[in-house]
């Protein structure tokens, strides 16, 4: 009797092994391609931040070429207002100067 029910366990076994297999193997299926959707998904989500990202360094390289265009007129203003440093001999001038020699360019040559 015991026997009997071993092998009317293995043959229980095996007839719901088919079964079983069939089942796992679409859950399986169906796992991958819930998987695949998800890969897809993300893959259109990465190609849309770099897309972002493109356009955010395209602006900011302009933004930088703008700013450097910007900073170099500014440096050309200063230097044609003499407010840039001087390097060298240079010949210092104060207003009391300026008088002086406009006075004495003024004046009649002896």
């Amino acid at each position: 009797m015991a026997t009997g029910f071993l092998v009317a366990g293995q043959v229980k076994a095996q007839l719901l092994t088919p079964w079983n297999q069939v089942a796992r193997y679409q859950v399986l299926v169906r796992s991958v391609q819930d998987l695949e959707k998800a890969n897809q998904a993300s893959r259109a989500q990465i190609a849309t931040v770099r897309t972002d990202i493109d356009a955010l360094e395209g602006a900011a390289a302009q933004q930088s070429a703008t700013t450097q265009a910007l900073k170099n007129h500014v440096a050309d203003l200063r230097a044609y207002a003499g407010l840039t440093a001087v390097h060298g001999r240079v010949w210092r001038s104060t207003v009391a100067t300026a008088r002086r020699l406009l006075t004495w360019a003024a004046s009649p040559a002896t």
